[in-house]
């Protein structure tokens, strides 16, 4: 059986140890001979290049001959650190400095510096969040929530251009819009019942986008949207074929660091997609609010 492979020291269980780290436990102990790797651990070496480390575990290995006494005396000469300055705890493992930091730290007490320092830089991003929504929203900004619609994809074919758009926006200052926009033929049996043309909706969806600023979840979205942009110039609704003239900003990933929650694994927590314009749009009014009240009670200390 191959060994395994972790990526990073993070995710080594604790009964898995180096060789030097069984040699250098409070009790130390050898490997065996015949003692083959029970794993492997990704790392880099001194000079910063890619390596690996094996892994053992605690079965493999015996303990040395050394004596009580002269376990004791190399004790007492030796300058190797076990009780973590963040916890008191009493490790076998002699403790490294972890995260920059001067103090010895055990396992725990390390990772959770790391999950700290991740928080902080998080909280630092999130102000950049707030201040850009807040910037956009000054400026007219809507919301949309789109998805296209396409027909089966054929068994072993290439996936068929979308007949439709499912479209839902909303604006700041209240203005609002929804429907179902065909790009296919009329009689295209793949497009709903009901859907309008481009021609159609198209002065609505100038009226209530063109020129702005348009936030959307996520790659779906903005590429539905994209889908419509363009044919409004090809139907004469706009000038020289010049589409809607939006800038799309992709706020799904942004939401999720204004939101700051981590794993454990120092991972961010994806944000849930509000599903309607009108909560994204209530949702980026919120995260601007928080800006706006940074800066009055900043202006209110000064």
């Amino acid at each position: 059986m191959t060994a395994r492979m972790y990526a990073h020291w993070g995710e080594v269980p604790e009964h898995l140890h180096t060789r030097a780290q069984l040699e250098r436990l409070e009790f130390p102990r050898l490997l065996a001979e015949d003692a083959q790797p029970a794993a492997w651990v990704a790392t880099t070496d001194w000079r910063g290049r890619d390596d690996r480390l094996a892994l053992y575990e605690v079965s493999q290995s015996q303990p040395t001959a050394a004596t009580v006494g002269q376990l004791a005396a190399a004790a007492r000469r030796s300058d190797r650190v076990r009780t973590c300055r963040g916890c008191d705890a009493y490790c076998e493992r002699v403790l490294g400095r972890t995260g920059g930091r001067k103090a010895p730290l055990c396992r725990a007490c390390g990772h959770i510096g790391r999950l700290r320092a991740r928080q902080a830089e998080l909280a630092e991003r999130r102000r950049e969040v707030e201040r850009r929504a807040a910037e956009q929203l000054g400026e007219g900004l809507a919301a949309v929530c789109a998805r296209r619609i396409r027909p089966p994809r054929p068994e072993g074919g290439r996936l068929p251009a979308a007949v439709a758009v499912v479209l839902e926006a909303a604006a700041a200052g209240g203005a609002t819009g929804e429907g179902v926009v065909r790009l296919a033929g009329a009689r295209n049996p793949h497009v709903p019942a009901g859907a309008a043309s481009v021609a159609e909706a198209g002065p609505h969806l100038v009226e209530l986008l063109a020129g702005r600023v348009v936030a959307v979840w996520g790659e779906e979205d903005a590429a539905a949207l994209q889908a419509l942009d363009g044919r409004l110039g090809r139907a004469g609704l706009l000038a020289q074929d010049a589409g809607l003239g939006v800038h799309t900003w992709q706020v799904g990933g942004e939401i999720a660091v204004w939101r700051g929650e981590l794993t454990p694994s120092y991972g961010l927590v994806p944000a849930v997609n509000p599903g309607r314009a009108e909560r994204l749009l209530v949702l980026l009014e919120r995260i601007a609010a928080a800006h706006d009240g940074a800066a009055e009670r900043a202006a209110a200390g000064a």
